[in-house]
């Protein structure tokens, strides 16, 4: 019942109610720290900040409240996927937890209303909110940053020689106006920043030892900071990386994958997209992408494993992903179950199977000769044909 109540206090006020998720895991906490970001995306020195706050303040629990809609900053990524990405970084860790409350609407976030909604349903709780120095010098920009000083302590995380003087100044200021205990916790060093993050993960670069390794993968699985694909750039690479067979194949592959998208209607972008790039690892062995660097484990079906010439859909998939910049999970689909496809295939997934069936460079006997005879007008029958093959090939 007191958790209704304070909900309903926090409605009455114009506030969003604290979900249940929430409410029972802090309910019986002393000292509660909010520890609010875009993390976009959560990085180490996050991590590291809140555990030194965590430990100085001798916290009950630090809140990590990723920003839904931020007053200011434009978001690379959607609030759902940085929610779920903070949370998989958290998730091994009993001493943080992460709050929903500011992602869980459309409204602009300010921690002034957020800290309100906490301080009235832990009315018990001593809450503190854990900032970085150069966000807090900026405070006067904060809405209802008065009302929010006079709200709940601060805790200032700041790193060695950065602003010291002018911090120290500033911070007495606002103790002695505002009657609260603003505490300053240094951490180390560490040069990570997350539009660096970003960055990198742009152009394929590992980020490993930036973030929590759950949140790379995370990050990398969802396809997450990736560019979509540069076409110019991706035909130089598969022409490095193939024989030229193999490229001008692929190349033949993605203008048929484009032609049936066109009759069946499918976005003709992503057909070409897997289509140009679904032998990208043709060749390749699963030594040569390392699937701890990567951010990866590669799962081969019983069968690709004792088919080595089938085991380049799977790493292809992952190639297409942390070399190319592949964000969607269709394309990666097409591009994995083009060798032997699967149960349930959705239509881009035939499109891309039948295609490197079919192009007009594959050498003409009967059944490719059927296949491409019924692939305008009967994508099953086209794909079944190429499966009849496969059984018979590797029977």
């Amino acid at each position: 019942m007191k958790k209704n109540k304070a909900n309903d206090e926090i409605s009455t006020i114009g506030l969003h109610p604290i979900s249940d998720v929430d409410i029972k895991r802090l309910s019986d906490l002393k000292r509660i720290g909010i520890f609010g970001g875009t993390f976009n995306p959560i990085h180490n020195a996050h991590m590291l900040a809140a555990e030194c706050a965590r430990a100085a303040l001798r916290l009950s629990c630090v809140v990590f409240m990723p920003v839904g809609v931020p007053p200011v900053k434009k978001m690379v990524e959607t609030a759902a996927h940085r929610l779920a990405m903070t949370k998989a970084a958290c998730a091994s860790n009993a001493d943080f937890h992460v709050s929903d409350y500011e992602t869980s609407n459309d409204q602009i976030s300010y921690s002034y209303n957020t800290c309100l909604a906490f301080t009235h349903q832990f009315p018990d709780a001593d809450i503190t909110f854990i900032c970085g120095a150069d966000a807090f010098m900026k405070i006067a920009k904060w809405r209802n940053y008065e009302e929010l000083l006079s709200l709940v302590n601060f805790c200032i995380v700041t790193r060695p020689g950065i602003m010291e003087g002018a911090l120290d100044d500033f911070t007495t200021r606002i103790e002695k106006k505002y009657g609260k205990k603003i505490s300053k916790v240094r951490i180390p060093a560490l040069e990570i920043s997350s539009a660096d993050i970003r960055s990198r993960i742009a152009v394929g670069e590992k980020v490993r030892y930036l973030m929590p390794d759950e949140a790379v993968l995370y990050a990398i699985n969802n396809g997450l900071y990736m560019r979509k694909l540069q076409e110019p750039r991706a035909k130089a690479r598969l022409k490095k990386d193939l024989s030229q067979n193999r490229y001008e194949h692929s190349l033949a592959v993605a203008e048929e994958a484009v032609r049936l998208a066109r009759i069946y209607g499918v976005d003709e972008d992503l057909a070409y997209e897997a289509g140009l790039l679904h032998d990208c690892a043709k060749g390749m062995s699963p030594d040569g992408l390392p699937p701890d660097e990567a951010g990866y484990n590669i799962e081969f079906t019983e069968y690709e494993k004792s088919k080595p010439a089938t085991i380049h859909a799977p790493l292809g998939a992952v190639r297409a992903r942390t070399v190319y910049g592949v964000r969607d999970a269709q394309v990666l689909n097409a591009i994995r179950y083009h060798t032997i496809g699967r149960e349930n295939m959705s239509m881009l997934e035939k499109i891309v199977f039948v295609a490197d069936y079919i192009e007009p460079g594959r050498y003409e006997d009967e059944s490719i000769r059927s296949a491409r005879l019924a692939a305008d007008t009967d994508i099953d029958a086209a794909a079944e044909l190429k499966k009849r093959r496969n059984r018979f090939e590797h029977s």
